[in-house]
């Protein structure tokens, strides 16, 4: 599955974080159950261009530690930055939700 690794990666600016919360899963990284999703924010540009995308649900392995977004999630923070005068919530910056509705696993 392709997946986004935040150790590959640099996260973007301002990323925060809630607690990691377990379904039944297995790790795209290492094979292993147990995946944890953690729910994340974080901001995408800068300047005039700058959005905020909160809620999205990453990936945290309790095993081999790796987080990723799964290419799911990827697809829809691209549609959310797509669509950001729609999406976005009139702020000092743009922030939008990740919608937690959104199936995360198959």
């Amino acid at each position: 599955m392709p997946r986004s690794s935040s150790s590959s990666n640099p996260a973007p600016a301002d990323s925060t974080s809630s607690p990691p919360t377990s379904i039944d899963a297995i790790c795209a990284s290492c094979g292993k159950p147990g995946v944890q999703i953690q729910r994340v924010t974080r901001s995408y540009g800068r300047g005039d261009e700058l959005m905020v995308i909160e809620d999205i649900p990453m990936c945290r392995c309790p095993h081999c530690h790796e987080r990723y977004f799964t290419a799911q999630i990827l697809h829809e923070i691209e549609r959310i930055k797509s669509h950001r005068q729609t999406l976005a919530e009139a702020r000092m910056v743009p922030v939008a939700n990740f919608p937690v509705e959104f199936p995360l696993i198959d």
